[in-house]
């Protein structure tokens, strides 16, 4: 990018000097009454200007993924972004969603204007979860007791912080289906119902753990053997080889944080993960203000996109599997469209298969395409998909 051209070498009107000087003099004239009333004056003096010198603060509702369900925020779990989270006192209340850092802010400041917490007095705090997400930390209020405190930063203070709020998602394996097929979903806890959605597509409400999924079409079993840990899965439509599936265990984790450094973007480069790659981007977490960056990461700080929101490839002479990966899209706005994955082996179209991503956490999408040349992906509105922790086997 070319820098302009510094206004610094031009001469100075006496205009400006004179507008510089006073501005000058005014930053030193502010200095001292500051100091004035931070250290001098007398009792009363001095409580008056500290009041006028008051800033306001956060009360702070932090807001995670609770990627091991335990209830508590612990190693291993996620902040997440865009959570609404209401503040309610006696006669204010203020919306805030969580940022990207998991935290929702309110602002508290003793007989401010347009503050939520500008009396001492009883407040509430209430999380609203999206669809298909459930809190795991206990009730979804928090109440909180304020206080006056004269002599702090903001006059008032909280008897206590805001206890976090844990989410999780409401777990399902879902895939398409063939007209008239019927589907078995199971785990060593037993079988559990699976619904056909206008008789081409299959839903079942899972727990965490490993899953058998029979899709059953005339006297042809078609086995698929699912991990299921904190994402929905969704299956690919395989149309080959419709003998017992290997599970995912074997498979190489490409999480796009090992070839860069933190608090930047970076073009992927080809021979990482032994693949080439073409539009893909790795983008660390905090640096767009989309929710789906933080939301859809499974690991690590980085995730990757598709540049511009244009198609992204993955390819190899080398013919390679693509187990499957972790997809969301990055803005609310991509919610509707479709996330399109096609998988070639040479000039052969093998595989097209479709899904919904969310901003709100991944999707695990467990694609299973064996022995691939390329792999496509793209969005039907040609908005940023995210990707983490994509599962790819390489060589023989």
């Amino acid at each position: 990018m070319n820098e302009p051209e510094p206004s610094g070498r031009r001469s100075r009107s006496w205009v400006n000097v004179v507008v510089q000087a006073a501005a000058a003099l005014a930053v030193v004239v502010g200095a001292v009454l500051i100091g004035s009333a931070l250290f001098g004056g007398s009792n009363d003096d001095q409580a008056a200007d500290v009041g006028d010198a008051r800033a306001s603060l956060n009360i702070s509702c932090f807001v995670y993924r609770d990627v091991n369900w335990s209830g508590s925020y612990d190693l291993g779990d996620r902040p997440y972004a865009a959570l609404r989270v209401d503040g309610i006192g006696a006669d204010t209340a203020v919306t805030a969603t969580s940022n990207t850092a998991g935290f929702a802010n309110f602002e508290m400041l003793l007989g401010g204007d347009g503050v939520l917490v500008a009396q001492p007095g009883s407040y509430r705090f209430e999380a609203s979860p999206g669809a298909g997400w459930e809190l795991t930390s206990g009730d979804a209020t928090r109440t909180i007791e304020f206080v006056e405190l004269e002599q702090s930063p903001a006059g008032i203070v909280a008897t206590e912080q805001c206890e976090p709020f844990g989410l999780v998602p409401s777990l399902t394996i879902r895939g398409s289906v063939a007209e008239g097929a019927d589907v078995e979903i199971e785990s060593d806890a037993g079988p559990v119902d699976v619904e056909i959605i206008d008789g081409l597509e299959f839903l079942a409400r899972v727990s965490p753990g490993a899953w058998t999924v029979n899709v059953i079409e005339g006297e042809v079993t078609q086995t698929r053997r699912v991990n299921v840990t904190d994402a929905s899965v969704v299956l690919s439509a395989l149309s080959e080889d419709p003998e017992t599936i290997a599970p995912r265990a074997d498979a190489v984790v490409v999480n796009f944080d090992d070839f860069t450094t933190a608090n930047t973007i970076t073009e992927i480069p080809n021979g990482y993960g032994e693949v080439n790659w073409a539009n893909w981007v790795a983008t660390h977490r905090i640096l767009y203000g989309g929710p789906g960056y933080v939301n859809v990461g499974t690991s690590g700080e980085f995730v990757a996109y598709n540049s511009s929101g244009h198609p992204a490839m993955i390819s190899s002479e080398t013919p390679f599997d693509l187990v499957g990966g972790y997809f969301g899209v990055a803005w609310p706005e991509a919610e509707p469209h479709d996330i399109v994955v096609q998988a070639w082996r040479g000039e052969t179209l093998l595989a097209t298969d479709s899904f919904r991503g969310t901003t709100s956490g991944p999707l695990y999408f467990a694609a299973d395409y064996r022995s691939v040349t390329r792999v496509e992906i793209s969005s039907t509105a040609n908005w940023q998909f995210v990707v983490d922790d994509l599962e790819l086997r390489t060589g023989d």
